[in-house]
């Protein structure tokens, strides 16, 4: 007997099986994305409602109860509250600020600019995607032809200093609050186009008003309390506000520095130098002490690793020095590889390496620079006192020369390079000095 059916091998098996495969989890794929657009919709619809309900109860409150507690107009609203349906929590934000509207021009002419309230609701969900969150907006408009809430006005401004011209910040979070008073305040607000926000209605208060400027991968500005030991000086300290006045405040926030890495090695031979402490503070201030010194914004002491490094993260866009106290560990500063302070740019990541050498209480670098500030290489410096101390040492590729042992007295100091003027001058070391000199 002979059978002229045909039948499957095992090759079409197994791609029949792949393809049928293949369509069942495209066909999952589109049931679940389907589920998710569903399940998204109906708590974009609960939200858009919890929204509505919420502006609803806002428009039947007299209008002088429209405010939020730790807000500007105060009142009995929460800033924050969240509300469950569903199994699903939706956070609501409120938001309520007074408008100074330009129909009757604006402070400080306007001297009573807390025109009528604006009113913003921000609902936001915990399942699915929430990144485009419901925002219903507002105005809440007394009965009388403009509001009689008195106050002054907090007017913030914020640049990014890196760039030129200088550019607004748009989007920043401003962050005031004012503990102090009663009832005590705490509001956020955002920038706007202009790198402005603009808080009127605000009460007066003597350095009551602390705020702080921040925005997602950028530096942070502040103003800072007055402490007679620590900053008896903020710059800038916590607001004023006088009533039917504006106090204008400029914030500057910049992008980042990914990375700024330090290398303490030898001098001699260039191994790393592990378990070092040293300082490293940046140019930016925040106040001056009693005696008129700058209290720098970044001033840290670190120590370095076993491979001799400290590695720094998102730090402000400054100028950073290193600095050790040569006594105390033993090593003096011999020279670096890039010019202090090292201006550390926004986005930017760099390692400066420090020569080390032993410590001894008397030497002096030399740094050799150009009217571009670009260091020159391979000038000759002198010091000398006659018939004492006369030693010649070319300039490294950082224009570094370094001289150790010293005594403490005055040298003579003549520097030459092909192409410059001829610097003469002395050098008075008293410890471990350090000068640059321009030709």
């Amino acid at each position: 007997m002979k059978s002229n059916r045909s039948g499957f091998n095992l090759v079409e098996a197994v791609v029949g099986t792949g393809i049928l495969l293949m369509f069942v989890l495209a066909l999952y794929g589109l049931m679940v994305g389907a589920l998710a657009i569903v399940n998204d919709d109906q708590n974009r619809s609960a939200a858009l409602g919890i929204a509505r309900k919420k502006i609803e109860l806002i428009k039947n409150l007299p209008y002088d109860s429209v405010g939020t507690v730790g807000g500007v107009p105060a009142g009995d609203l929460l800033q924050t509250e969240t509300e469950v349906l569903n199994n699903v929590t939706y956070t609501i934000k409120t938001n309520i600020q007074y408008v100074d509207d330009e129909f009757d021009d604006v402070a400080p002419t306007d001297t009573l600019n807390t025109d009528y309230k604006k009113v913003r609701i921000r609902v936001t969900w915990s399942q699915g995607n929430s990144d485009n969150p419901v925002i219903l907006v507002t105005n809440i408009v007394p009965t009388t032809i403009e509001s009689n809430a008195t106050g002054g006005t907090i007017w913030i401004e914020v640049f990014d200093p890196t760039t030129s011209p200088l550019e607004p910040v748009a989007n920043a979070d401003v962050t005031i609050e004012a503990p102090t008073l009663i009832p005590p305040i705490s509001t956020t607000g955002e920038t706007d186009s202009d790198g402005r926000f603009i808080l009127p209605g605000v009460p007066a208060g003597v350095e009551a008003y602390e705020v702080t400027v921040t925005k997602t991968n950028y530096s942070t500005d502040q103003t800072y309390d007055r402490d007679a030991l620590l900053n008896p000086n903020p710059d800038p300290p916590h607001l004023n506000v006088v009533d039917g006045e504006i106090t204008q405040e400029y914030f500057e926030i910049s992008r980042q520095v990914n990375l700024l890495a330090i290398h303490l090695r030898s001098v001699d031979t260039g191994e790393p130098h592990p378990d070092i402490p040293f300082r490293l503070h940046g140019e930016l201030t925040k106040g001056t002490d009693g005696n008129g010194q700058p209290i720098y914004s970044y001033d840290e002491i670190l120590t370095t690793n076993a491979g001799g490094n400290a590695e720094l993260h998102d730090l402000p866009a400054d100028s950073y020095s290193v600095l050790i106290d040569e006594a105390s560990v033993g090593y003096v500063i011999a020279g670096y590889d890039h010019i202090l302070p090292y201006p550390a740019a926004a986005l930017s990541s760099e390692t400066i390496i420090v020569d080390l050498d032993d410590y001894v209480p008397y030497t002096a670098l030399i740094n050799v620079r150009d009217s571009n500030n670009v260091p020159i290489a391979d000038a000759s410096v002198k010091l000398m006192i006659a018939s004492v101390y006369n030693t010649t040492i070319n300039t490294d590729v950082n224009g570094q020369a370094f001289f150790t042992p010293l005594s403490a007295d005055t040298y003579e100091l003549t520097i030459t390079a092909a192409g410059y003027t001829t610097y003469t001058g002395t050098v008075i070391v008293n410890g471990n000095e350090e000068q640059i000199h321009v030709l």
